[in-house]
């Protein structure tokens, strides 16, 4: 009897371990979407590649299931609003937005995601002040205006917003240097300036480069980097002085 029961206890083990490295081999994304009007489903982006589609029923809501080893960042498009979320295996992540406030949306079982959550924030306004600036020149353009000045000034309103933007981002993404929503608030930054914070961004990916290696976003970036500095005279000498102190 008590061999019975022992060998109850051991299947009983073996099978939980199993269950749990099944859990491990994926990750679950559900939740709702308010207010999405005509879109039925949601669309799935890593990077630029549409990996997915997401059905979303009657009541907006909708269930995934998806395998990432390593922490990936995915892009979920819902008519024309983009969310990013960073996913992992073994992650629940529950999302939930309203499309009349899509600046508001909810994202609860993954640390990274809710850092995400909080760069999204930072740059929504940016995101608005560029929409406007775009309907101003073709408003100013209409009218009849030379698009030459308009150009001049809206550039220069411009360069004032990445100004802003900047002061936000960079003190963000140094804060987060042990998730990668550091690293995708810098290469935000790049995306929209990408001389204007060379030195920052030289000295945070040499900080941050070895920590991400499975990702193949912080891999490229960092070798573009490197570029700069074999490139620049400035830079070969700055990082040969470094190292000749670290002797």
């Amino acid at each position: 009897m008590k061999a019975v029961l022992k060998l109850t206890k051991i299947f009983i083990l073996v099978l939980l371990t199993a269950c749990n490295s099944a859990e491990d081999d994926k990750f679950s994304l559900t939740g709702s979407i308010q207010n999405a009007g005509e879109s039925t489903l949601i669309e799935m982006y890593e990077g630029e590649t549409l990996v997915d589609t997401i059905p979303l029923d009657d009541q907006g809501q909708f269930y995934y299931e998806g395998n990432a080893p390593h922490a990936v960042l995915y892009t979920l498009v819902v008519g024309q609003r983009p969310f990013l979320l960073v996913v992992n295996n073994g992650e629940k992540v529950e999302f939930k937005a309203d499309l009349k406030d899509p600046g508001n949306y909810m994202v609860e079982g993954s640390a990274t995601s809710a850092k995400m959550k909080e760069l999204d924030s930072i740059t929504e306004n940016f995101r608005q002040q560029h929409n406007n600036l775009q309907k101003e020149f073709e408003r100013r353009m209409s009218n009849g205006e030379e698009s030459s000045a308009i150009q001049h000034e809206l550039t220069t309103k411009n360069q004032g917003y990445i100004r802003e933007l900047s002061a936000r981002v960079l003190p963000f993404s140094m804060e987060n240097k042990d998730n990668l929503a550091g690293f995708y608030g810098m290469l935000t930054l790049y995306s929209i300036d990408p001389t204007g914070h060379e030195e920052e961004m030289i000295r945070y990916m040499e900080d941050i480069k070895d920590n991400f290696q499975e990702n193949e976003e912080v891999r490229h970036f960092a070798a573009r980097m490197e570029e700069k500095i074999c490139a620049d005279p400035h830079w070969r000498s700055f990082w040969k002085t470094a190292y000749d102190r670290m002797k």
